[in-house]
């Protein structure tokens, strides 16, 4: 109970002390982080954890000695490792991180934040195929028994978000063409999937994606928008009436009626009408 009491008062100043530094009332914050490992020094979450605060006070060497001493007391306790990466990541050592990441997610395999760090760790020094590996191990999780092909669909589509997300569309786009595999007729899918094409320029590519996507739903206009969006990259006006057809089906859809009048501009621009062309004698 002395145990368990001195812990609860730790956690109390703990919390003081991040409500202190979010109003960057920092002396505030120091006095209760003292406080804090004064009544529970032996717990290696109040170490943990008052590294992080220092850390987002932007005091990194005191939050580097927290996060050392929350693993001197426990070495088997995962979350020390990943802030000692993330502020070697701050601080331009990479490799150096990277070590502190994997141990993390070595303690806590099954732990998606520790392995998705992991993976964008390893993105960043050009290891795909270890950060494959990590990104399967993260959007598994506790499912990683479970073959069901809608299931495999999602760890697809998860990693796939993830890789689209710290800007891999080339392998973004490969994992959402293993979703769509396990659950074609999902639409967000291939909507994500025709990002990942036009992230990468690849219109046309995009294009016969959303084609693909309306045969799945037919009404769905933003389907028709995103079509537009890569018609028009490339140059191809056909985009106003995948546009038109959009506001045939909503008549309110707003984000369709604005880009096709930008699309109608272009058009009269570029055959003479616009403003400054021609003479109107055509």
């Amino acid at each position: 109970m002395e145990s368990h009491d001195a812990m609860t008062a730790s956690f109390v100043h703990l919390s003081r002390a991040a409500a202190f530094a979010d109003v960057e009332d920092f002396d505030e914050a120091r006095k209760e982080l003292k406080s804090a490992r004064e009544k529970g020094g032996a717990s290696p979450r109040v170490w943990n954890e008052t590294g992080e605060i220092y850390e987002g006070m932007e005091r990194r060497r005191e939050a580097r000695l927290c996060y050392e001493k929350s693993i001197l007391l426990d070495k088997d306790y995962a979350k020390p490792y990943g802030g000692l990466g993330n502020l070697l990541t701050k601080e331009g050592k990479p490799d150096l991180a990277r070590q502190y990441y994997r141990q993390a997610a070595d303690i806590s395999p099954r732990s998606s934040e520790r392995q998705f760090a992991l993976a964008e760790s390893l993105l960043a020094d050009g290891d795909t195929d270890g950060a494959r590996i990590a990104v399967q191990r993260a959007v598994r999780g506790i499912r990683r028994d479970d073959t069901s092909q809608i299931n495999q669909a999602k760890d697809s589509a998860a990693a796939a978000e993830f890789f689209l997300s710290t800007g891999h569309a080339d392998m973004a786009e490969e994992e959402y063409a293993f979703a769509l595999e396990g659950d074609p007729q999902n639409v967000h899918y291939y909507n994500q999937l025709g990002m990942a094409f036009r992230r990468q320029k690849k219109y046309p590519e995009a294009v016969n994606n959303y084609k693909k996507a309306l045969q799945v739903a037919p009404n769905d206009v933003v389907i028709y928008y995103n079509m537009a969006l890569a018609m028009a990259a490339m140059g191809d006006f056909a985009a106003a009436a995948a546009l038109r057809n959009s506001l045939m089906i909503n008549s309110n859809f707003k984000d369709g009626e604005v880009l096709l009048r930008k699309i109608e501009k272009e058009i009269a621009k570029r055959s003479g009408n616009g403003n400054g062309g021609g003479n109107g004698k055509h």
